[in-house]
């Protein structure tokens, strides 16, 4: 009875040894990751790698950790080095290691994607999911804007721009092209107050360039944090209105001093438009095109509706060589209708300084006897009215008196012991001289 049952205990020790060596040879592979592969709708050749799908087998190399294709996918190819794999059909982690795994999307309006498999070594029951998240492309919606000939349309506060009506399956904040991708034919590109651009939420403002073309549009490209961006056309429809030209009120005659400094004068030119625009009537400008061939007078038209007349280069007003402008005044208004009128300036007179004639001089022997004329000191006024009525007298310069003038500017020796070459060879005088000041 003992040898028996010492039989019976070395055996189970025996097959106990045996289980523990079959179970290290054929330990099951863990599924480390399985993560979702994100691509955008249409992507192919998109790479399932370790990061996505991983098994490990502490006792089996990558090379003989199986994949069994249990199902395939519905909106796309799953292949390996390009092709296609069916049902039961296998790859292996190292495929997956050398990133030969890949999928193709079909382009469809689909938004996930899946295969089933199983791993060679597990229950066979075990079955896993892999899935795919697919990205897809915004969803516009046309749009359409009504704007007046030669107005303005702002599609600029919450609600009016164009990407307010589009949207993201997902849910993600789209944004909008700057540039569009088909600009408008009709925008009027001269003005810089309103440059045609896109907001990155679709805000824009449109100013029609005042031409007959009544039908516009535009094409802009909206995107997707991913990449993916959708175009859609904005169609403008545009009013016509009746042109009407101004009509510019007569004005002046303006009287201006020549003395006057340069600014506005007081004057103000007005005209009449019946044309009215998006927000009002339309905006004038004023513009002198004849009679000012010196560019003397201005007009600040930044109102848009007067015109502030202005000097704009007081040097060129001179009333002894013109006292009358006789100008040519245009307005014009945004469709580039226009009228034009004259408008008298009249130039009065104001007392002009004397001008002495610089660079004078004169020669007078030393010891010359007083009174000894020296010259005649030369001065002009352009006022007529001070012709002959001029004042002249020595300011600065004239050591010991040596010389005197006279009203008429005659200069003489007024003190000969003073004019002594050998003490002093020169004198440089100062001249001032001074009209009769009439007002």
């Amino acid at each position: 009875m003992k040898r028996r049952t010492l039989l019976i205990f070395s055996m189970a020790a025996a097959l106990a040894l045996i289980f523990v060596a079959w179970g290290a040879v054929f330990a099951a592979p863990v599924l480390t990751n399985n993560n979702v592969l994100a691509i955008n709708k249409g992507d192919t050749d998109s790479t399932i790698t370790s990061a996505e799908l991983l098994a490990e087998d502490v006792a089996a190399t990558p090379d003989l950790i199986f994949f069994i294709v249990e199902s395939t996918p519905a909106n796309g190819t799953l292949r390996r080095s390009g092709t296609e794999l069916a049902v039961n059909d296998s790859f292996t982690q190292q495929d997956i290691d050398n990133n030969l795994i890949t999928y193709d999307h079909n382009d469809s309006l689909t938004n996930s994607d899946s295969f089933n498999f199983s791993i060679t070594g597990e229950d066979p029951a075990a079955t896993h999911t892999f899935n795919i998240s697919v990205n897809l492309p915004p969803v516009t919606m046309p749009d359409t804007i009504a704007v007046l000939e030669g107005g303005l349309a702002s599609q600029t506060t919450d609600g009016t721009g164009v990407a307010d009506n589009d949207s993201d399956p997902e849910g993600q904040t789209l944004t909008v092209t700057a540039s569009p991708v088909v600009s408008p034919l009709y925008v009027d590109t001269a003005s810089a107050s309103y440059p045609f651009t896109l907001g990155p939420s679709g805000s824009f403002d449109y100013k029609h360039d005042d031409s007959e073309n009544l039908s516009d549009s535009f094409v802009y490209e909206i995107c997707d944090p991913g990449g993916l961006c959708t175009q859609e056309t904005v169609t403008i429809n545009i009013t016509g209105v009746v042109d009407i030209d101004p009509v510019l009120n007569s004005a002046g005659p303006f009287t201006i001093s020549e003395s006057s400094g340069n600014g506005p004068t007081g004057d103000t030119l007005t005209a009449v438009d019946e044309e009215v625009t998006v927000g009002g009537y339309d905006s004038l400008t004023y513009t002198i095109t004849d009679g000012d061939p010196e560019t003397a007078f201005g007009i600040d038209d930044s109102s848009g509706v007067t015109g502030a007349f202005l000097i704009s280069n007081r040097n060129k007003l001179d009333f002894e060589t013109t006292d009358t402008y006789t100008l040519t005044i245009e307005v014009k208004d945004e469709s580039n209708a226009f009228d034009t009128g004259q408008v008298i300036v009249n130039i009065t007179d104001a007392n002009d300084a004397p001008v002495i004639t610089p660079g004078q001089s004169f020669n007078v022997p030393e010891n010359s006897n007083n009174g000894t004329e020296v010259g005649d000191v030369a001065a002009t006024d352009a006022d007529a009215a001070d012709a002959g009525n001029l004042t002249f007298a020595i300011t600065d310069g004239n050591t010991s008196s040596a010389f005197a003038i006279d009203n008429n500017g005659k200069l003489t020796v007024n003190n000969k012991n003073a004019l002594n070459f050998e003490n002093k060879s020169s004198f440089t005088l100062e001249i001032t001289v001074t009209d009769s000041g009439w007002d």
